[in-house]
């Protein structure tokens, strides 16, 4: 079972540890990774979704959560969608839509859009990483399309409906 998105064909793509890295442009500058899905655990949102976020931070760097937005998928799927940035430590994270000044570029390390997907008691988080900003404002339009149309895909799990019925309607 895995997050389904439709993923343009000329993306290039590979997998490690169980994610899957896709990117969207010949530089490696914006990329969307999306974890393997797992059980989600009962009353720990905040906290789960926090942890998972924090995993490839660098070094000497802060995450800034500057928005958390709930959402649904095209289909209904509850998100939470976060807008993050990675600053050097003892810096300042960028306002809320402004544009980056040389002078604030070399504070930011990253920008991130992630995605929280919950699908029953299934989470999976999807996160574009942005390295240049002007790269990530011209694709943003296409990525958030993108990530909205997140489903679940039950393929090769034992959680399809058909298993629990197996044996009872022969």
């Amino acid at each position: 079972m895995h997050l389904h998105l439709p993923i343009p064909a000329e993306w290039r793509q590979y997998e490690n540890d169980g994610r899957r890295w896709y990117m969207p442009h010949a530089s490696n500058a914006v990329t969307l990774v999306i974890d393997p899905m797992e059980p989600f655990p009962p009353l720990r949102q905040p906290a789960w979704i926090l942890e998972r976020v924090r995993r490839d931070i660098p070094d000497g760097a802060n995450l800034v959560v500057r928005e958390v937005i709930s959402e649904t998928t095209s289909v209904g799927w509850p998100t939470n969608v976060l807008d993050i940035q990675i600053v050097d430590s003892g810096a300042a994270a960028l306002g809320k839509g402004s544009a980056s000044s040389s002078a604030q570029a070399g504070r930011l390390i990253e920008q991130r859009i992630t995605t929280c997907y919950r699908f029953l008691e299934y989470c999976v988080i999807a996160e574009v990483r942005a390295r240049d900003l002007a790269m990530l404002t011209e694709l943003k339009d296409q990525l958030r399309a993108l990530l909205a149309e997140g489903r679940p895909d039950w393929s090769g799990s034992d959680t399809s409906v058909h298993r629990l019925l197996d044996g009872i309607t022969r």
